[in-house]
């Protein structure tokens, strides 16, 4: 399996945590089966910027599950 998707995959479960919009949107498109050239081109952004907002995307959930973890 493709790296990207399993992180889209993976974010799906939680994307209710993600509160930036940019990184939202970015990832909704890519789960939607936006291509990335497409989406890079809507947002006006890099390959870089593309993958670290599915990078903050990631982060954001495993600190939500770190905490709730913890605090379980």
């Amino acid at each position: 399996m493709n790296e990207l998707k399993a992180k889209i995959d993976y974010i799906d479960e939680h994307i209710e945590l993600i509160a930036d919009a940019k990184t939202y949107w970015t990832i909704n498109l890519l789960m939607e089966g936006t291509p990335k050239k497409k989406i890079k081109k809507i947002m006006k952004i890099s390959h870089e910027t593309l993958m670290k907002k599915v990078d903050e995307g990631i982060e954001i959930i495993l600190k939500y599950e770190r905490e709730y973890k913890v605090s379980c």
